[in-house]
């Protein structure tokens, strides 16, 4: 185990300045490896169930196996505490956990299929909400839709927004929860909707393996800011005035989107097989993150251009595509040291911060960008 955060270069990071031309933003990049103090840090795996405090000074990661919440000092890159819960009992948070939220304010969500559980750290208090006890989510069932497990809070617990999926696991509409009025008010909006013609479904007697494109949103102020990634469509939700805006997105050398036609259902594991990896050739568009010092907007795009071999690895180009705070575009940067896109990356300080394992050690690459 490292006991100290340590800065290096790994597979060609350099930490000079990238050369801008031609648009291209300039950046360095370094890695740096959190402290876990001798032990294990279960985050390093992945950091699927995560969140951060408003100042994204600490980062929570909660564990499924251990039913541990790891405490991150992102400041000084250690280990700072862990909170052991239980998953069952009075006092569980449920087993299973698909979603992690920080509210702030000590209040951590865990959401599972059966409902939610709102745990207060400085009580240990848990309150439990149970879907079945609301009749939205009756309604819900009547049409055989379901939640995505992307929940966004709004300015308490008691209210959220998630999209809404049927059973063939198209897009539906946006769905404005109110649990303590027990409302549910839906957000139709079509544009979105063009995402489910790149939704394949394979069916294998009673089970179904799907391949979606997710809803991501951002939250900033009133504003939510709704992506996708199947294309590069930026809506916008003002939630006192529930006014939705689509707003025009341009783009340059990159695809807006993916322009295959696909099976919407198939039967057989091969050809499902097939197109899954042919939909790997076509732009994926990642989940957006901000900078709150200028308001400019980022995120990466993907795009498969080697299968693997023998000989070679597969190949991607990656991009990282700047719009400013009304999303004009700034800038598509091709990132030639990165072949991947991990699953968690988050604005911090001056740039852009990945989630990387190292030896089984917890890790973030930082993209720092140059004045």
């Amino acid at each position: 185990m490292r006991n100290l955060a340590i800065v290096f270069l790994m597979c060609g990071l350099a930490c000079s300045p990238k050369a801008g031309t031609d648009g291209q933003i300039d950046y360095k990049m370094d890695t740096v490896v959190v402290d876990s103090k001798g032990g294990i840090i279960m985050g390093a795996t992945n950091l699927f169930l995560s969140d951060f405090d408003k100042k994204q000074t600490t980062l929570y990661h909660y564990n499924n196996k251990t039913a541990e919440v790891e405490v991150i000092d992102l400041g000084n890159l250690s280990i700072q505490d862990g909170i052991n819960l239980e998953p069952e009992g009075p006092t569980g948070v449920g087993k299973n956990v698909h979603r992690f939220y920080y509210l702030g304010d000590s209040i951590f969500v865990f959401d599972n299929y059966f409902g939610l559980s709102f745990l207060e750290k400085s009580s240990g208090k848990v309150k439990r909400i149970k879907y079945v006890d609301f009749e939205f989510f009756k309604e819900l069932q009547e049409a055989a839709d379901h939640f995505t497990n992307n929940f966004c809070f709004l300015n308490s617990g008691a209210k959220f927004i998630s999209p809404v999926y049927s059973k063939e696991n198209d897009f539906k509409f946006l769905a404005l929860v109110d649990l303590g009025g027990d409302r549910l008010e839906k957000i139709e909006f079509e544009e979105l909707k063009v995402i489910n013609n790149f939704n394949v479904t394979l069916k294998s007697g009673n089970s179904r393996r799907s391949i979606i494109q997710p809803v991501n949103m951002l939250k900033v102020d009133d504003l939510i800011y709704i992506s996708n990634s199947a294309n590069n469509d930026i809506f916008t939700y003002h939630i006192q005035t529930q006014e939705l805006k689509n707003l025009t997105i341009e783009a340059n050398k990159l695809p807006a989107g993916k322009s295959g036609t696909y099976k919407k259902e198939i039967d057989n594991f091969d050809e499902f097989a097939e197109i899954f990896t042919r939909m790997y050739f076509e732009i994926e568009y990642k989940e957006v993150v901000r900078n709150p010092s200028n308001g400019n907007f980022y995120r990466f795009a993907m795009q498969k251009v080697r299968e693997k071999t023998d000989e070679l690895p597969a190949k991607f180009d990656i991009h990282l595509v700047a719009y400013d705070k009304e999303f004009k575009l700034l800038s598509e940067t091709f990132m030639s040291e990165m072949n991947t896109i991990p699953q968690v990356y988050f604005w911090k300080d001056d740039g852009i911060w990945l989630h990387e394992n190292i030896d089984d050690e917890l890790a973030f690459v930082r993209l720092l960008f140059m004045p």
